[in-house]
């Protein structure tokens, strides 16, 4: 449009941050989450073409590179391909104050639980 931006349904916009690899019979689905979300856990949600949106749950204590099986209902694949969300964790490159004061408090707790795991 005039303005620069892109016309079209929001859906175009999740389909670009797509990034399939295909890895044998698996294909592979990119999918970036900030720190917190590897940390705590969170509910997601890919396009694929032929099927639409998916959503799954990323589980507290995500690794980056991590792989994350989808449910796809088999009407809309062929059974011998397996989709799977590959974890990207993207970290802070800035913290605010109350962000370093969160992760000291994590970094002392867990610094106790090591000395306490020692004691034993």
């Amino acid at each position: 449009n005039k303005e620069g931006s892109l016309a079209g349904p929001k859906v175009l916009e999740h389909m670009v941050d797509t990034v399939l690899y295909f890895e044998g019979d698996n294909i592979l689905i990119k999918v970036q989450i900030p720190l917190y979300d590897a940390i705590l856990g969170t509910k997601k949600e890919v396009y694929i073409e032929q099927a639409g949106f998916i959503r799954f749950e990323i589980p507290p204590l995500t690794k980056p590179n991590a792989r994350i099986p989808l449910k796809i209902e088999q009407g809309y694949m062929k059974e011998s391909i397996r989709y799977y969300a590959t974890i990207e964790v993207i970290f802070p490159e800035t913290l605010s104050k109350e962000e370093e004061i969160l992760y000291d408090r994590i970094r002392k707790l867990n610094n106790r639980e090591e000395e306490i795991c020692r004691q034993i």
